[in-house]
């Protein structure tokens, strides 16, 4: 009976170790997807920003024939406006 009862208590450890484990794994796993969510979502702003600033560049070249200084100037412009709180840059580059 007590060579059961001691088997008993080690394999209780065991299954809350094991436990504790695959919590642990678990949580790793949700951490993993958000980083992976967040990620996607920065590579999605990021690409329609680059889209944002080629327009402005090909449209300031085709219609004012505008050098490099003067396109960033202008995304210069519309940067700072952004950190003040005015409206993304994105959106200003493309309007």
């Amino acid at each position: 009976m007590k060579e059961t009862v001691g088997v008993s208590t080690e394999l209780e450890k065991k299954v809350i170790n094991f436990a504790a484990l695959c919590t642990g794994i678990d949580s790793v796993s949700d951490t993993v997807n958000n980083l992976q969510t967040v990620l996607r979502g920065l590579t999605n702003d990021y690409a329609i920003q680059i889209e944002a600033e080629t327009k402005l560049a090909t449209v300031m070249r085709n219609t004012m024939s505008a050098r490099e200084e003067d396109i960033q100037s202008i995304k210069d412009l519309c940067s700072a406006q952004q950190e003040l709180g005015m409206i993304g840059d994105e959106v200003q580059l493309t309007e």
